[in-house]
């Protein structure tokens, strides 16, 4: 799935083992391209985690947090067919159903 940011945040930024940085996070810009990273796990314990599309970071955010700040560009799912049945996205932001 393919996501666009559609409101600035900021998050907290990890090493590769998980243990905050000594930076003051991450600016999450409006208008930034991201996609699911498939995984079980994440470094943080958060729920999703997305790489950005056009460079080599990525982000570990709540579900919550997805549906607040992100539409859906691109669906891997089967609601294409039918949107009702989406078990990931919530339907009423999918994009694709308008």
């Amino acid at each position: 799935m393919e996501f666009n940011c559609i409101k600035d945040f900021h998050v907290d930024l990890v090493d590769d083992n998980g243990f905050p940085t000594q930076e003051n996070g991450c600016r999450v810009r409006k208008g930034s391209m991201w996609r699911l990273y498939y995984s079980q796990n994440t470094l943080t314990g958060a729920e999703i985690k997305l790489e950005n599309l056009t460079g080599l970071e990525w982000i570990e955010i709540s579900r919550k947090r997805l549906f607040e700040c992100f539409e859906v560009l691109e669906c891997d799912e089967h609601c294409r067919k039918n949107v009702t049945c989406c078990n990931f996205w919530d339907t009423e932001k999918c994009k694709l159903q308008h």
